[in-house]
C-alpha cells in the first residue's frame, strides 16, 4: 500500500516486495491514484485496488478500507509512508488485523506537531514499524520520541540480477543514448524535486566542465522542478553538456554507459538509485545524508561530501574524472558490498520472517 503514483526508491521497495514475497503469501496492492505502482504491479500480475482519497482529512476512507479488509480476507497489511501509514494503520485496527508500517524517510515529520503526533500514534498501534536504515531508526527515537523496542531495520535490497552487466554493454548502452563512446559521462536518477538538490549537481557540472570539456550529467526523472533546472543550466552556460531523460525504464543500462553516480540529496532514508548504482559497479559521489553513509564507505566505495556545498561535489566528481583506475577500484569495492548487503532475497527474508511471526505462520 503506497500514496504516491510516481516511481521511486519507496516505491521500488513495494513493487519487488508484492512480487517477491513467494510460496505461502499472496499479495494484492492498493493505490490512491493510478500511476506507475499500479500500472507496474498489474504488469507483474498482481490483483490490485484502487481508493482515492479525496480529501487530505478523510477519516471515512479508513473505515472504506477495513471494509475492503475484510471482504478480501486479508491477513496482514504492509503500509509505507506518511499518509498511508496513518490512515492504514486506523483502518487495521477497525478489521482487527495485523500491520507492519515502513518508513523510507525523515523530511516529512518533524515540521509539524501535528504530523509527530500523528507518527506516534502509529508506533503505539502499528504491529511494527519498520525503519529502511539505522540512521532513520535514531532519527525516529531522538526526534519523535519513539521507543527503541517499536522500530526494527530492514535494509532496502533490490535484485542483483539486473545490475550485474548491462545485456546490451558499455558501448552500446553509450550509443542508444548517442554518446560518444570516450569521455566521462556522470548520471543521477531521482525525482526533481528540492530534496534531492539537482540545482547543487548543475552548479558542480559547470564546475567540473572547466577541468572537463567533454563531460556529460544526465539527469534520469521527472518532476515538478524540470523547467527551473533547464533554465539553470542554460544561465550557467552548460546545457549542451546536462541532459534531461525524463522518467527511464533502464536505469541498469544508463548505468552501464555512466563512468560515476552522483545523488546530492539533502535528505535520505537508505537510497535505492545508490545501491543500484553500487550493483552496477560504479562509484558513487553523494552527500553524506540519512543512511547514505550505511550503502557508501567514504574513499572506500565512492565518495561523500557534505550537502549543499556544489565546490565539494564539483571536487568529489572531477578527482575520479581524472583518475579512472581508481574510479573503478572504487566501483568494484560498492559492488561487493552492495551483493554482501543489499541483495533483495536478504529484504524479501526479513519481510517474511516478520510477518510470520505476526500472523502465526511459517516464514521458511
Amino acid at each position: 500500500m503506497m500514496e504516491g503514483p510516481d516511481p521511486g526508491g519507496a516505491e521500488t521497495v513495494l513493487v519487488e516486495l508484492a512480487t517477491h514475497l513467494g510460496e505461502g503469501f499472496e499479495s494484492e496492492g492498493l493505490v490512491l491514484v493510478p500511476g506507475w505502482i499500479h500500472s507496474t504491479l498489474q504488469e507483474r500480475e498482481i490483483l490490485t485496488h484502487m481508493l482515492p482519497l479525496e480529501r487530505s482529512f478523510d477519516l471515512s476512507w479508513a473505515v472504506r478500507l477495513a471494509r475492503l479488509i475484510r471482504a478480501r480476507n486479508i491477513d496482514l497489511i504492509q503500509s509505507h509512508e506518511f499518509t498511508t501509514n496513518c490512515y492504514a494503520t486506523l483502518a487495521a485496527r477497525l478489521a482487527r488485523v495485523p500491520i507492519v508500517c515502513t518508513v523510507h524517510g525523515k523530511v516529512y515529520y518533524p515540521g509539524r506537531y501535528y504530523r509527530r503526533a500523528a507518527y506516534r500514534w502509529v508506533a503505539r498501534n502499528a504491529d511494527a514499524l519498520v525503519a529502511v536504515s539505522e540512521d532513520l531508526a535514531g532519527f525516529l527515537n531522538r526526534s519523535l520520541g519513539i521507543p527503541e523496542r517499536r522500530l526494527k531495520v530492514i535494509l532496502n535490497g533490490v535484485d542483483m540480477s539486473r545490475f550485474g552487466s548491462a545485456p546490451a554493454g558499455r558501448a552500446a548502452a553509450r550509443a542508444g543514448l548517442g554518446l560518444p563512446a570516450d569521455g566521462f559521462v556522470a548520471l543521477t536518477v531521482a525525482a526533481l524535486f528540492e530534496v534531492k538538490a539537482h540545482a547543487d549537481l548543475i552548479d558542480a557540472a559547470a564546475i567540473v566542465l572547466r577541468a572537463h570539456p567533454g563531460a556529460v550529467f544526465l539527469f534520469a526523472g521527472e518532476g515538478p522542478l524540470e523547467t527551473d533546472l533547464k533554465a539553470r543550466a542554460e544561465r550557467l552556460g552548460v546545457a549542451k553538456s546536462v541532459r534531461f531523460l525524463g522518467f527511464r525504464r533502464d536505469v541498469p543500462e544508463l548505468l552501464a554507459a555512466s563512468d560515476v553516480f552522483v545523488l546530492p540529496s539533502l535528505s535520505e532514508g537508505l537510497p535505492v538509485s545508490v545501491i543500484e548504482a553500487s550493483a552496477a559497479g560504479l562509484p558513487v559521489v553523494a552527500t553524506d545524508v540519512g543512511g547514505t553513509h550505511e550503502v557508501v564507505e567514504d574513499d572506500g566505495t565512492g565518495l561523500l561530501v557534505p550537502p549543499r556545498q556544489p565546490e565539494r561535489l564539483a571536487a568529489a566528481i572531477g578527482r575520479l574524472a581524472a583518475d579512472p583506475a581508481a574510479a573503478r577500484r572504487l566501483g568494484e569495492a560498492g559492488r561487493e558490498r552492495a551483493h554482501a548487503r543489499f541483495g533483495l532475497p536478504r529484504m524479501v527474508a526479513d519481510y517474511r520472517s516478520l510477518y510470520a511471526r505476526l500472523t502465526g505462520g511459517d516464514s521458511s
